[in-house]
């Protein structure tokens, strides 16, 4: 069991849950997956039986279910990183890849803001809207390859909120056009790979450079 052992293991689990109740209150099917870390881990790991004697897993969880339960395993696997291996969780973590967005952008480091030409999309796993502008952002990735990188940051991972802070990103999906480390504009809502073409041209023509 992963939930780190301790005197009052049952306690942490209380205010664990409790802190992160947003997630919880979404998913009243789930209280009694919620009633201890060990049947949390159980039901993680293989599924198990609710008060009508029904078989509940991973698997069996709705679209609606998997967002607000996928954020709560984000946290748990967080708070307790060291137990929480794709190993041990293998259940979880292939249903989590199938239905994980993952977008066509590599993902974000500090490095990249050296770039000359960076684009970075602010996306949330939360939002179905970003899953349409990443698609509509594929055509751009292969016409400018080379010339712009193209990168992606998941506005809840709490290591990058001051990139996010510093874009002033409120909405997503959301576009950084970035100079050298200086966001030039930023694009928000979906655009379709016309609109998305036409804005990154407008961004590298001479005449727009020679002003910016």
């Amino acid at each position: 069991m992963s939930f780190r052992r301790s005197n009052n293991q049952t306690d942490q689990w209380r205010v664990f849950c409790t802190k992160h109740n947003r997630y919880v209150s979404q998913l009243p099917r789930l209280a009694s997956v919620f009633a201890t870390a060990d049947r949390f881990d159980q039901f993680l790991q293989s599924g198990v039986y609710d008060g009508d004697g029904m078989m509940l897993t991973i698997m069996s969880l709705t679209d609606d279910e998997w967002l607000p339960f996928s954020l709560f395993v984000d946290q748990y696997s967080i708070d307790w990183q060291s137990y929480f291996t794709k190993t041990m969780y293998v259940a979880y973590c292939d249903e989590h890849d199938k239905r994980h967005c993952h977008p066509a952008t590599t993902c974000f480091k500090r490095d990249d803001l050296r770039m000359p030409r960076l684009i970075i999309h602010f996306w949330a796993k939360w939002d179905a809207h970003d899953r349409t502008m990443d698609a509509n952002l594929r055509s751009a990735i292969e016409r400018f390859e080379g010339r712009i990188g193209f990168r992606s940051i998941d506005i809840d991972v709490p290591q990058l909120h001051d990139i996010c802070l510093d874009a002033g990103v409120a909405n997503v999906p959301a576009l950084g056009f970035y100079t050298t480390g200086n966001l030039a504009r930023l694009l928000v809502g979906v655009r379709d790979s016309a609109v998305i073409i036409n804005e990154i041209e407008i961004w590298l023509s001479p005449r727009r450079s020679a002003t910016a």
